[in-house]
């Protein structure tokens, strides 16, 4: 059978205090708190959830996994830099002029790598950037296992300073797949570079999850595509979700949720 393309569902952090994860990112990045199934407290941005697991010890953070970080779309740089930095925000990166666009990087509560990119000009959730061992491998493994919307294979440069990129589009949300940067200056983790990438599972941004409204045939078709499953198919007393994980490229943990898609702004 057919199966539908996936929609974005969540981004799950681990946290020593949920509360105040959820709070950094209402208080600074829009998003919105929200009962989760009337089971837990989650952070609700654009189109996505925003989960997090209470950890008893804090989560790795500046360690080699594929997820660089997270992404937010802003207006006017410099001076969503100084508000951020009078909220007591700390910067891993001042905000930087790219072009006629401006970035910046910074920590959220738990130490996870955040990005604000003025590029589109609002205020969204709107990007994941991971690196990856081959970009267009991993491109491929989206687009063919969630049928998410790619762009092809991207010719690696040759020119010096240039970096090899791909990426793919689920709903609202870029994914970014960045070549595993060889040089200092590229590198966001704070105890320099592995030779291979960790697993995310237990890291700060611990994984992200994909929905569909009957997840069994996804079930299926991955394990037949030889695909590993971490989990199996349960429904999580805590969330009240049902999902299984699969496991894919650089270690990156993946959750695929049952659940009716997000319209934007609206609930189904």
């Amino acid at each position: 059978a057919e199966v539908e393309p996936a929609h974005f569902h969540h981004v799950h952090l681990n946290s020593t205090n949920p509360d105040a994860a959820i709070k950094f990112y209402t208080d600074n990045l829009s998003a919105t708190r929200l009962s989760f199934r009337g089971k837990e407290d989650a952070a609700y941005t654009e189109r996505s959830f925003i989960l997090v697991n209470k950890v008893e010890t804090p989560p790795r953070v500046g360690l080699n996994t594929t997820i660089n970080h997270i992404g937010w779309a802003g207006k006017d740089g410099p001076s969503e830099y100084e508000w951020l930095k009078a909220q007591g925000v700390e910067f891993h990166t001042p905000v930087t002029a790219l072009g006629q666009n401006y970035y910046m990087y910074f920590y959220g509560n738990d130490r996870e790598v955040l990005e604000i990119y003025t590029g589109n000009q609002n205020y969204r959730f709107e990007h994941i950037h991971l690196y990856a061992t081959d970009v267009n491998a991993t491109a491929r493994w989206f687009v063919e296992h969630l049928g998410l919307e790619g762009r092809g294979d991207r010719p690696k440069p040759t020119e010096p300073g240039r970096i090899w990129s791909n990426g793919v589009r689920v709903d609202n949300v870029g994914i970014v797949i960045f070549d595993k940067p060889d040089s200092p200056e590229h590198r966001l983790w704070e105890d320099g570079m592995k030779d291979e990438f960790e697993p995310t599972k237990g890291s700060v941004i611990d994984h992200f999850g994909f929905s569909y409204r009957d997840i069994e045939p996804v079930y299926e078709q991955m394990k037949a595509a030889g695909l590993e499953i971490v989990e199996e198919i349960t429904t999580k007393e805590d969330t009240g979700i049902t999902s299984f994980f699969v496991m894919g490229p650089d270690k990156l943990l993946i959750e695929i949720v049952e659940e009716k898609p997000i319209p934007e702004g609206v609930w189904e």
